[in-house]
């Protein structure tokens, strides 16, 4: 029942925010300010949420995963555009280890002392992108939470200024 009403309210709030709604607020937004597109963040949240029932067993879990995909929505995002990340067993294991090591602050920072990587490069981004460069050498879909650590300290280390 609980699902139900979880997927009601987030239709209901994807009704409202997508402009099927009147929203009278939409007048007060200024021309030059690019439109947030809140159908791709809804659609990214319903994945997430998916992947959360699907692969974490324990139903009383689920709320402290979906606000661990919230609070780190960048992260969970950049992990939906490369396909070898789409894994729910990999995602919940990142999650985890974000969460056990309280990294989700280190992983939103922006890389400002490397200017080969850009202007907005965050931590957390290069991360990913290190475990996408290392596949298919390494099966990191495939490893458990304890084989993926290391791999996931080593790369956060070739990206975190500790002075930042």
């Amino acid at each position: 029942m609980r699902k139900l009403l979880l997927l009601i309210e987030i239709c209901l709030l994807a009704w409202l925010l997508t402009g099927s709604a009147r929203y009278e607020a939409r007048k007060e937004i200024p021309v030059n300010t690019p439109e947030f597109d809140w159908e791709n963040y809804i659609y990214k949240c319903i994945l997430g949420a998916q992947y959360v029932v699907d692969h974490v067993k324990d139903s009383s879990r689920h709320d402290h995963y979906f606000r661990l995909i919230a609070d780190n929505l960048d992260l969970f995002n950049y992990m939906l555009k490369y396909p070898v990340f789409r894994n729910g067993e990999f995602m919940i294991n990142i999650l985890d280890i974000v969460d056990e090591y309280d990294l989700s602050a280190i992983l939103k920072q922006k890389i400002t002392w490397r200017d080969d990587l850009g202007k907005d490069e965050r931590v957390g981004r290069r991360v990913l992108f290190e475990f996408n460069k290392s596949y298919p050498v390494i099966l990191f879909p495939m490893l458990s939470k304890k084989e993926l650590e290391p791999l996931f300290f080593e790369y956060l280390e070739m990206y975190w200024d500790e002075k930042s």
